[in-house]
């Protein structure tokens, strides 16, 4: 439901976290999933199953219109522009984000193109800014756009230790968050049993400085205490 925010300290918790923030959705590890499932009784299963169902009817009912109003526009599109969305379709697949950002902000320089920039995207798909700076990371986010959601801050590298198994064997050991962790980049020919990259946060965005404060994510990494 709205507002659920199922977590877990396992690295997959953490890196699963982070990805529904950006995609709207909740994804959790093994272990939060056995969490759910520990506390819904039959009932609530039987009503999460019939729920499911209906959803599943809907959207099905949904994708079928969505597609007879997609046929007749494309017909309607054809008979008025032959050729023109399958020249558009091929273009977007063929040509790269940067060089398709690149023209349509260019777009946007003259009368004429904004106005064909703002039919596309009407404030319920790109809103007008409303950021906010993260006393964390300090990156100015805007909350409403997926992409902008995740707070990221990197392991202070001054203040992790490489740790082996054997002579083949190595990974880092962060002081600060206390979690083991590999870079993949810096570790190529090597075992690496800690693949969980080489971010020490990664999550929500805050404006709680006393929980910044608490954590010492402000903290010099010279003045950390360990």
């Amino acid at each position: 439901g709205k507002g659920l925010k199922v977590t877990c300290s396992c690295p997959d918790g953490q890196r699963q976290a982070a990805a529904a923030l950006g995609q709207n959705a909740i994804i959790v590890c093994k272990h939060g999933g056995a969490a759910l499932e520990s506390v819904l009784d039959d009932e609530a299963i039987a009503q999460f199953k019939t729920n499911l169902n209906r959803l599943q009817r809907q959207r099905k009912e949904r994708a079928t219109t969505q597609k007879k109003i997609e046929e007749t526009a494309k017909v309607e599109q054809d008979r008025a522009m032959l050729g023109e969305r399958a020249r558009i379709e091929y273009g977007l697949k063929a040509m790269t984000s940067e060089e398709i950002q690149k023209h349509l902000e260019d777009s946007c320089k003259t009368i004429e193109g904004l106005r064909a920039m703002v039919a596309l995207f009407p404030q319920s798909i790109m809103p007008a800014p409303q950021t906010k700076t993260c006393v964390r990371c300090h990156k100015k986010y805007d909350e409403r756009y997926a992409a902008q959601r995740v707070c990221r801050l990197e392991h202070p590298y001054e203040h992790c230790n490489t740790e082996w198994d054997g002579s083949t064997i190595s990974w880092q050991h962060c002081y600060r968050c206390d979690n083991d962790f590999d870079v993949p980049d810096n570790c190529t020919g090597r075992n690496r049993p800690y693949a969980s990259g080489k971010w020490c946060f990664e999550g929500e965005h805050t404006q709680d400085e006393a929980k910044v404060e608490e954590k010492k994510w402000n903290a010099d990494p010279g003045d950390l205490v360990y």
